[in-house]
Order: C-alpha cells, then sequence, then structure tokens
C-alpha cells in the first residue's frame, strides 16, 4: 500500500506518540481512555476504507482518478488526525517542567524592535471592526489549515497537499522542542497582571491557556482530554509558523493570494488573541522559513514551487525515493 504522506512522516507521528505515553507513564498526567479508543478507532477505519478503495479497479479513467484522490484524502484524514493528538499531548508535556518563566527575556529581545505592544493592543482594543476580524481569523487556523489540505487533494496536487503536511509537523515538532526552554505566561498576562480590568473585548484576549499551563505546571494530578488542550508554547509562535506553512504551500498557485492575505491578517491577530510578544512572531516566521526551504531542496520536491499546473496527476514516489 502507498501511503500517503510517506512512510518516513507515519514513524515520525509514532515516535512522537511514543514520547508521549513514556511521559504519560511517568508522570501522573493521564488521558482520557475513552476519547483515546474512538480515535483510534476512527483512526483505523479511515485507513483500512482507503485500502479498500485503493485495490478497487475502475473502467472509466475519471473514476479512476477520483478514487485516488480519496484514498490520498482519506490517508491524509487519518494521518491528520493521529498527528494532531500526538503533537498537542507533546505541547502539554513541553510544559511539564517547571522552568523560570522567560517573559521578561522576551520582553528585553522586544525592546530592540521598532514596535511597540501596548499601542498596538490598544489600537485592536479601541475598533471593534478590527478585533472581530483579527479574533476570528485567529481561532480558524485549525479550519483553513484543515481546509487547505482539503483543496490541495481536490485539484489533484497531491505533492504539495503532502509537502504541507509534512512541514506543518516538523515545524509544529521545533516550536515545541524550543519553547520547552523558554516557558512564558504570555504578554497578556505579564503586562496586565489583573486581566480583569481590560475592557472593550467580549472576551478577554490571550489568556485561554493560562490555566492549562498552571495546571501542567502545578504537578498536580488532572486528565487530558482531546478539545480542552489549548497550546502552549509562546516562543517561537506557532501560530505565525503555521501561518507561513500555508501560505508557502500555495505558492504559485492561483489560491495564493487569497491564502496570503489571510496568513497575513491570521498573524497580525497573534500579539493579541495568542498574547505573543512581536519577537514570537520573528522567531516563528524563521522556523517556517528554514523548514520550509530545507524541505523544497529535497529531491522529492525538487521543481515544486517551479511547475505552475496544480491540476498535473500526482505519481507515487518510488520506493527509497521518500521525500521524509
Amino acid at each position: 500500500m502507498q501511503l500517503f504522506p510517506g512512510r518516513n512522516a507515519y514513524l515520525l507521528v509514532l515516535i512522537v506518540a511514543v514520547v508521549d505515553a513514556i511521559w504519560l507513564a511517568f508522570s501522573n498526567v493521564s488521558f482520557a481512555g475513552s476519547e483515546l479508543v474512538l480515535l483510534s478507532v476512527q483512526v483505523v477505519f479511515v485507513i483500512v476504507l482507503s485500502t479498500v478503495i485503493e485495490r478497487r479497479t475502475f473502467s472509466s479513467p475519471t473514476m479512476e482518478r477520483l478514487s485516488g484522490r480519496l484514498v490520498h484524502f482519506m490517508q491524509g484524514i487519518a494521518f491528520l488526525l493521529a498527528a494532531w493528538v500526538s503533537l498537542r499531548i507533546l505541547n502539554q508535556a513541553s510544559m511539564w517542567f517547571d522552568l523560570p518563566y522567560t517573559d521578561r527575556l522576551l520582553i528585553h529581545w522586544d525592546g530592540f524592535l521598532p514596535v511597540d505592544w501596548h499601542s498596538y493592543f490598544r489600537f485592536v482594543q479601541l475598533n471593534p471592526g478590527v478585533q472581530l476580524v483579527l479574533d476570528y481569523s485567529y481561532t480558524s487556523l485549525s479550519m483553513v489549515s484543515f481546509v487547505g489540505f482539503v483543496l490541495l487533494v481536490w485539484i489533484g496536487d497531491m505533492k504539495r497537499a503532502r509537502y504541507f503536511m509534512e512541514t506543518f509537523m516538523v515545524v509544529a515538532i521545533v516550536c515545541t522542542a524550543i519553547g520547552v526552554f523558554l516557558p512564558a505566561k504570555g504578554a497578556v498576562a505579564t503586562y496586565f497582571g489583573d486581566v480583569s480590568s481590560i475592557a472593550h473585548f467580549k472576551t478577554v484576549p490571550g489568556v485561554y491557556a493560562i490555566d492549562a499551563l498552571n495546571q501542567m505546571r502545578s504537578g498536580l494530578p488532572h486528565t487530558l482530554h482531546i478539545g480542552a488542550m489549548p497550546g502552549l508554547t509562546v516562543f517561537p509562535s506557532f501560530h505565525t509558523a503555521a501561518g507561513i506553512v500555508l501560505a508557502i504551500s500555495f505558492w504559485r498557485t492561483s489560491f495564493f493570494p487569497a491564502v496570503l492575505a489571510y496568513t497575513v491578517v491570521m498573524i497580525a491577530a497573534t500579539p493579541v488573541f495568542g498574547a505573543h510578544y512581536f519577537i514570537d512572531l520573528i522567531a516563528g516566521t524563521i522556523v517556517a522559513c528554514l523548514i520550509c526551504a530545507a524541505f523544497a531542496f529535497m529531491p522529492f520536491y525538487k521543481g515544486l514551487f517551479a511547475r505552475r499546473d496544480a491540476e498535473e496527476d500526482w505519481e507515487p514516489a518510488r520506493e527509497g525515493a521518500v521525500s521524509f
């Protein structure tokens, strides 16, 4: 069976899952068993169904092509489900170590940049229309990323879809690994302290992860739930890095202008709704660009962004020629 994305990508998910399992076994943190079983059943079901479809033959070339895209779509969904949960647990584990907060250091680094966080926050605070757009763009990243994957599969550009999934996962792992050594509460909680004094917002922005962060660092036993694992890494900004990955994946396609516009707005939301310092955005951009460039120079992806025909059918890589 031809796996989508490559075998090494699945191996990386397995490695992350093993790290998660070891951490859960030796920490006082547990994962909701019923949720894990349900997720596993879903992943296995999707993979089995995709295998059944893959082994069928169709007389019509159009149906054969559509069935191929459906197989890759389903395999991609299984991969994304397993990767998303594994990475979320890894991110929670990264804040289990009670290292000193580094907000003062991040503020110091911010001081070298020609932007003022407080002025930007006040601008967003006093402009309801801007606030609404930024809030929606920030919270919609997961949905937009999924739609981006679906769109790449739908137009038949499987190599771009694979590039997107692989770079996205590696960027997430690198951001999480760096964040282990630079834990932070974030700009909103650090600058304001008592966030109840913040007015003109429907809900106080940038503090949605504080309770989860404190709970993880407290060492007290608790249970993780799939839908309640907010991102805990401040530096680098994963939202920024993910947006860059999304935009680069659509480079030289007709959808790039719209994706780029979304990415710019979403990144503009991160200082307020993600409570990020501006230095976090720069770090996230650097991480994403370096990893995306490294993948783009791999033999499997050589020439990917030079092509302009997004409708070109994807041909599976030869054995041993996988990209990642």
